[in-house]
């Protein structure tokens, strides 16, 4: 097997993971009620993907990545916290990440290649 098959079947793999933790977490109409913080999250988990898809890694902006990772763990808290039962609001943002991974790989690894860094960090051994 090809090294860009390995990559779409793991992210693939791992977003279906993340989708039926979810939806075991998930009570009948949960995902629907927070449908806005699912979006969220896939925007911000396939950013991420793509980001890193590409190496732009914290070793190129220390100071952006720190921002952003605390940026996105200060949202995630907050609407855990705000969100009732909190239950609901982990498998919201939990079937936000499988779907944002899932997005990321289906773009960038069956619609469109997969991008050269991503292959070549997978070769050096580094997930």
């Amino acid at each position: 097997m090809d090294t860009r098959a390995k990559i779409v079947l793991l992210d693939g793999f791992l977003g279906v993971v993340q989708i039926i933790a979810a939806l075991v977490l998930a009570e009948t109409g949960t995902l629907v009620e927070h449908w806005w913080l699912v979006v969220a999250t896939a925007l911000g988990t396939a950013g991420f993907a793509i980001a890193g898809d590409r190496g732009y890694t914290p070793d190129d902006s220390t100071w952006g990545f720190t921002a952003v990772a605390v940026a996105v763990v200060a949202a995630s808290l907050l609407a855990v916290f705000v969100v009732n039962p909190p239950v609901s609001t982990v498998a919201a943002l939990q079937f936000g990440v499988g779907s944002g991974i899932l997005t990321n790989r289906l773009l960038f690894g069956v619609v469109r290649p997969v991008p050269t860094s991503r292959i070549d960090r997978s070769r050096d051994g580094i997930v």
